[in-house]
């Protein structure tokens, strides 16, 4: 618009200019012609020569007044005219090469230019965009809202927003838009439209928001089930399961040359079961943080012996590591093939499940420790005395509702004090050792011995068999237990036993009474001459 007033003007300059040489002239001639009519013959050549010389005068103020002001004025009109093309030329160069898509949008709706990266992510040529409205790039559902591209964007104030940009192909490209009103002589006229392509963007912050809650989901899991390791990697199996749209999942253990199942859910492979290391997926990566995964048949697994064993459709396999020591797997698997590759997040959210598993199992090895230390004996590696009373109670318990009788035998070695006093602690820890297992090889399986004090032995059954049968394994139990114990290739070492035998229920009715009366029965032993097993009466 200011350019077409500036020629206009230039041209009217030009003009007035032409005019005002042409109206001189003409006042020339008139003047000649009157005079000439008016004076004599002798007056005309002076007054020829007079008017011309007011001509020339007149035409020369006129060139005056045109050089000093027309001609500047025509110059700066002229710098004004190359200013605003070579800000036309600027503007666009910005519009053109922006690297975002860039449009301009009439107040009716159409689009009246677009720049070369609208057309590119568009997939439309600028011809076929210039002149339609602006509903053709719009997707259906913003269509429907109205959001985005749509009549909301004629607002007197900018605007921002995400909407969704419908190629020519028919695909969705999501795009962050920003709007600039475009206001002449204070009436807008249409919008600036910059658009910028965030599919990749909002898809990476869609899969964060994912992992987020996945891992809220693990961490709630954790927290709920604190209380029982079990439970925990149940849980997370489930929860990893069907976040990953599979059908089965496992834990196992590496033993030796052996993998065995710990934890299962849903269709996969039964708790309990064990098979060769060399067919398992997890040796491919055992001990290191990566992963196997496929989701279809045509994997390159197809000719292992795991592949060859199992036959899953999809399987994502990783390892497990407990304190720090890699001790066995977590495997997510469907005998399905699923509908698309596992994506990276996908990945990361069953190594992080794998780590969760792992911390479990290293909570479960400690409790292991922990209970170990509480209930076995650390010489002799049999229960101690605390587990025995614990069993005691469980087996009158049992024998309460079963109508059996529980057999209490309290073993003292004859003698084993001398040994400690002569040998040292050494020797007699390794002696009591050989005691412990000659005692366990004379019991079935199912009943029970322990060491409950320095040189003391309790061994429990629950039995049907009558007073005659207790005091032959008492007979037995002391056989055992006074064996010689080689103690090098030259001497051996040797103590006796005294037994005393108490039975629930004839004997006593709780643990301790019938450990008491036990114990009563073993020192009537040692006074009968030791060596002998002694009922309680």
């Amino acid at each position: 618009m200011v350019e077409r007033q500036s020629v206009r003007r230039m041209r009217s300059a030009g003009a007035m200019g032409a005019t005002a040489i042409v109206g001189v002239l003409l006042v020339q001639v008139a003047a000649i012609v009157m005079l000439s009519l008016v004076v004599g013959d002798s007056w005309r050549p002076f007054i020829r020569l007079l008017a011309m010389s007011i001509g020339l005068v007149a035409i020369a103020i006129v060139l005056f007044l045109y050089l000093r002001v027309a001609r500047p004025a025509e110059r700066r009109w002229g710098e004004m005219i190359l200013r605003l093309e070579e800000s036309r030329e600027r503007f666009s160069s910005m519009f053109d090469f922006h690297p975002d898509a860039v449009a301009v949008i009439s107040e009716s709706g159409r689009i009246v230019r677009t720049n070369g990266m609208l057309e590119r992510v568009s997939q439309y040529r600028a011809e076929e965009l210039e002149g339609a409205r602006l509903e053709m790039l719009a997707s259906a559902q913003d269509a429907i809202e109205h959001v985005g591209f749509g009549q909301p964007l004629f607002s007197e104030v900018s605007l921002t927003f995400d909407a969704a940009m419908r190629t020519k192909t028919g695909s969705s490209v999501m795009m962050h838009v920003d709007t600039v009103p475009m206001r002449v002589r204070g009436r807008l006229e249409g919008v600036y439209v910059i658009a910028r392509d965030v599919t990749h963007e909002r898809e990476l912050e869609f899969r964060e928001s994912v992992q987020r809650e996945r891992l809220r989901s693990l961490a709630r899991i954790a927290a709920l089930h604190a209380g029982s390791v079990d439970r925990q990697i149940t849980e997370t199996l489930e929860y990893a399961m069907r976040t990953l749209e599979l059908q089965g999942a496992t834990v196992s253990r590496i033993q030796g040359d052996q993998v065995r199942i710990t934890h299962s859910v849903g269709d996969s492979i039964p708790v309990g079961t064990a098979f060769p290391f060399g067919e398992s997926y997890t040796r491919h990566v055992f001990g290191t943080n990566k992963i196997v995964a496929f989701w279809d048949h045509d994997n390159e697994f197809r000719g292992d012996a795991a592949h060859a064993r199992w036959g899953w459709g999809s399987l994502i396999a990783v390892t497990a590591f407990a304190d720090g020591v890699a001790v066995g797997g977590l495997a997510l698997m469907s005998r399905r093939t699923r509908s698309r590759a596992f994506e990276e997040a996908d990945l990361d959210f069953a190594r992080i499940a794998a780590t969760m598993i792992g911390a479990s199992l290293a909570r479960e090895n400690r409790e292991d420790e922990l209970e170990e230390i509480a209930y076995v004996d650390a010489v002799t590696r049999l229960p101690n005395r605390r587990y025995a009373m614990d069993q005691l109670r469980l087996a009158i318990a049992r024998a309460e509702r079963s109508g059996e009788q529980v057999v209490v035998y309290f073993v003292d070695l004859d003698g084993f004090k001398a040994i400690n006093d002569e040998y040292g602690h050494a020797v007699g820890d390794e002696f009591l050792a050989i005691t412990a297992t000659r005692l366990r090889a004379v019991l079935r399986e199912g009943d029970v011995v322990a060491r409950v004090g320095g040189d003391e032995f309790l061994v429990m059954q629950i039995t049907s068999l009558d007073d005659a049968n207790a005091m032959r394994l008492g007979e037995r139990l002391i056989e055992a237990a006074s064996e010689r114990v080689p103690l090098d290739d030259r001497q051996s070492l040797r103590v006796g036993a005294s037994i005393g035998i108490a039975a629930y229920p004839k004997d006593a009715d709780t643990a301790e009474d019938l450990l008491d009366r036990a114990d009563q029965a073993m020192y009537a032993s040692k006074r009968a001459g030791k060596g002998v097993a002694t009922r309680v009466t």
